[in-house]
C-alpha cells in the first residue's frame, strides 16, 4: 500500500478546506465551501484533501467501514458534468442495517439537498485486485444485496466537479441496507450473470419514477468492484487513503437508476428482477 499522506504534507489552505468540508457535512449546511475553490483542484488534490476529511471525521470517533463509488451509471454523467466514477469511504455511523426489507427506516436530519439511489451492495471476505475475473471477484465476496444510499451536496443546487466530489466525501451521506444474501446461496456462475443482466424498479409512494438496469452501471456491479480495487492501489487515491478493501467492508456500487430529491414522509421501495433477493421499501422521516 502506497504511503500515507499526512497533515504535514498537505498545504495549510488545503487543511482549512478539509476542515470546513467536514464542518459542513456533519452539519447538513452549504456555506461558502465554492470561494475557497475557486481554483479548479487537481484530482492528486482532491484526493489529498478527501482523505483529510477521512482522518477528521476518524479523529471524532467514526469508523471506516467500506467504500462507494459513485457516478458508476453512465446515463447521468451529461446531467452532472461528472463522466467517470468516484470513491470516498462510508463509516460505521453512516451505515444502516435492517434485517426486514419492508422496515426500513432514515432520518434526512442534517443532510443537505438529500437525493436517493437503489444500489447493489457487496460484503466483502477478501481484498480484490483489478486483474481478477468475476469468478475470483466473488470468491472475495461473502454476500450480497440491495439498499439505498442517500447521498448529499454542499454544492449548491448540486453544481461540482469530479474534483469537487472527491473533497466532499464522493458525496455520501447514508447508506440504509436491507438483508443480505450469502454467496454460497446459488452457484458463482449464476451470481455472474445475474449481476450483468438485472433490473431496478424505483418507486415513490407507489408510483413508479424510474427502471436502471445492470449495464447503466460500468457493464454491472462486478465491473464496479474492479474498478474500485484498482483505483485504491492507483498511487493518487491510494497514497491519500492507505486503506484497500478489507474484509468485512461493505461496498455499494452506484445508483441503478437516475438519483431523485427526497423529502420526508415519502416511502420508497424497488422492485428487482434477475437477482435472487427482493427489493427493499424505505421510510423516510
Amino acid at each position: 500500500m502506497p504511503a500515507l499522506f499526512t497533515p504535514d504534507d498537505v498545504p495549510p489552505q488545503d487543511l482549512q478546506l478539509a476542515d470546513s468540508m467536514h464542518r459542513a457535512l456533519a452539519s447538513g449546511t452549504s456555506h461558502a465551501i465554492r470561494k475557497l475553490i475557486d481554483n479548479p483542484l487537481s484530482l492528486t488534490e482532491a484526493y489529498r484533501i478527501g482523505a483529510q476529511v477521512m482522518r477528521l471525521r476518524k479523529a471524532d470517533g467514526d469508523l471506516v467501514k467500506g467504500w462507494k463509488v459513485g457516478f458508476t451509471n453512465r446515463t447521468i454523467w451529461d446531467q452532472y458534468q461528472v463522466h467517470a466514477p468516484i470513491v470516498g469511504p462510508m463509516y460505521a455511523r453512516s451505515i444502516m442495517r435492517f434485517t426486514d426489507p419492508s422496515s426500513m427506516r432514515c432520518s434526512l436530519e442534517h443532510i443537505h439537498e438529500p437525493r436517493i439511489e437503489p444500489e447493489i451492495v457487496f460484503e466483502m471476505r477478501g481484498s480484490p485486485n483489478q486483474e481478477m475475473d468475476d469468478s475470483e471477484l466473488l470468491n472475495c465476496v461473502s454476500a450480497i444485496g440491495q439498499g439505498f444510499e442517500i447521498v448529499t451536496s454542499p454544492y449548491a443546487a448540486w453544481k461540482f466537479s469530479a474534483a469537487d466530489t472527491l473533497v466532499a466525501g464522493a458525496l455520501h451521506a447514508r447508506m440504509v441496507l436491507g438483508p443480505l444474501m450469502a454467496v454460497e446461496q446459488i452457484p458463482l456462475s449464476e451470481w455472474a450473470q445475474a449481476l450483468k443482466s438485472f433490473s431496478v424498479d424505483l418507486f415513490c409512494d407507489t408510483k413508479i419514477i424510474d427502471t436502471g438496469e445492470a449495464h447503466d452501471v460500468l457493464d454491472g456491479p462486478l465491473n464496479v468492484l474492479r474498478h474500485l480495487a484498482g483505483v485504491l492501489k492507483d498511487p493518487e487515491a491510494g497514497a491519500a487513503y492507505a486503506r484497500g478493501i478489507e474484509p468485512g467492508d461493505l461496498i455499494t456500487t452506484g445508483t441503478v437508476t437516475k438519483a431523485f430529491p427526497i423529502v420526508a414522509g415519502q416511502q420508497w421501495n424497488t422492485r428487482i428482477q434477475g437477482l435472487p433477493f427482493e427489493g427493499v421499501s424505505l421510510r423516510l422521516s
